[in-house]
């Protein structure tokens, strides 16, 4: 019996495509308009921001900017630094990467990303000479910083000279441009300049494939307009919308002092450490929901944020999961 006729068995052979159980196989044999290509595209006029950067420019403009700050220090240790070849690094890296020196200006069509051609570029970065009972003050401080994203490069750098052979270099940048899986690259590219120029030589790096603001663009095309009422974004915005609508603006705590009046970003870190094996069952249960470890550990952060504000239903926001 072939699947033809295994329908027609099934006693639903006479039923109008379009309705009951045929409804569905014509939904799953409908055409699927294939998501455009992430490629290099041509760069249009204005460069609007990709939606993760929009939500870190309103989030910046609200708050203070500094608690978007992203920085990561590095210590140099065990011989003689070549400074002018770090700071040559830093220049390379910059120049290859666009978002290090991309400005986010207000236009007549909304905030938008300016890459700065590199020529253009000056990059904020000294050498000071510091006292190792200052260090962590002087990090503390020039970390905290703010950013004028209108105007700033979203990069900064110091190198804090301790000694001869003891020099730590902090990075500071914001997270509208730069976030916690970019250092890693980030890092390494500056590794392999920094070898290349401390032997005289230029860096040779692979070239990337594509630049954010082709991202950017792509996600855009797949998104759509939010004038069009058929667009995904808009699709999109009215599910969280509907979804959301209702919901508890507030969930009382047993606290230990009042709530403030005007909120802050004040806070502190209670380091947990898990266990190997419990960390590959997070994982693992992570894996088996198609979700990732933050969802996983999000789910649990709220059940104990529901027990402790006696609620079943807990509303948590995250710029990105």
């Amino acid at each position: 019996m072939d699947s033809a006729s295994g329908i027609l068995a099934g006693g639903i052979g006479n039923d109008r495509f379009g309705t009951g159980p045929l409804r569905v196989v014509g939904r799953a044999m409908a055409p699927v308009a294939r998501p455009p290509v992430l490629m290099r595209r041509p760069r249009p006029d204005h460069l609007p921001l990709a939606p993760a950067q929009e939500r870190m420019w309103h989030a910046a403009r609200i708050g203070r900017s500094a608690e978007w700050n992203v920085s990561r220090a590095v210590r140099i240790r065990g011989g003689s630094a070549d400074l002018d070849a770090l700071l040559a690094a830093i220049g390379d890296v910059v120049a290859r990467h666009e978002p290090l020196r991309t400005c986010y200006p207000v236009t007549e069509h909304g905030p938008a990303q300016v890459v700065v051609p590199f020529a253009d570029v000056e990059v904020d970065v000294r050498v000071c000479t510091v006292g190792e009972h200052d260090l962590a003050a002087r990090l503390a401080e020039f970390a905290q910083r703010e950013f004028d994203l209108a105007n700033d490069l979203p990069l900064r750098a110091r190198v804090y000279v301790l000694g001869a052979d003891d020099v730590v270099l902090l990075l500071v940048g914001h997270h509208i441009s730069i976030d916690g899986r970019s250092l890693a690259p980030l890092l390494r590219d500056l590794g392999a300049a920094y070898t290349a120029r401390a032997r005289g030589l230029p860096p040779v790096l692979a070239p990337l494939p594509i630049d954010y603001a082709d991202y950017t663009l792509w996600k855009h095309a797949q998104l759509g307009d939010f004038a069009d009422e058929s667009s995904r974004a808009t699709q999109q915005l009215r599910y969280w919308a509907n979804t959301l609508a209702g919901r508890r603006a507030l969930l009382e705590f047993p606290v230990d002092r009042p709530r403030q009046v005007v909120s802050s970003s004040e806070g502190a870190i209670i380091p947990v450490c898990f266990p190997v094996p419990v960390h590959a069952a997070l994982l693992d249960r992570a894996q088996h929901g198609r979700a990732s470890l933050f969802m996983v550990l999000q789910a649990a952060f709220a059940l104990c944020v529901g027990w402790f504000g006696r609620s079943a239903d807990v509303t948590v926001a995250t710029a990105v999961s």
